[in-house]
């Protein structure tokens, strides 16, 4: 499998950090983790990477939000926005990956020419 490259050094580090992380096996995540529907070969690791990292994500903004608001000091707007933008990015990826054509059921003719009469 292609390793996955971040163009910052630090993103990337997380990436393959998280990567080594998650089970080299999928199916041990559905026993104990997380419910995965089937998944095509080439993203039979992403998936669970993907989930890992949107869980993680999601914990690191509560917190960001959370200490925002203990301290009375809030985060930066412009910065706000830009991840909020990321994030839209991140769903707009995620919502395109499922109206690609699906080609588990498309098969050849059969070849017996009884299809074109």
């Amino acid at each position: 499998m292609a390793d996955l490259q971040c163009d910052a050094a630090l993103s990337n580090a997380v990436l393959q950090a998280a990567r080594a992380t998650i089970a080299a096996d999928w199916h041990q995540l559905n026993r104990c983790w997380i419910q995965l529907p089937p998944i095509s070969e080439r993203n039979r690791h992403l998936i669970p990477l993907l989930a890992g990292l949107l869980d993680a994500t999601q914990t690191v903004a509560a917190a960001v939000a959370d200490n925002a608001w203990d301290e009375s000091h809030p985060i930066d707007k412009q910065l706000a926005r830009d991840y909020a933008k990321q994030a839209r990015r991140i769903s707009n990826d995620l919502i395109n990956a499922t109206h690609c054509p699906d080609a588990r059921n498309w098969s050849l003719p059969s070849m017996t020419k009884k299809e074109l009469a």
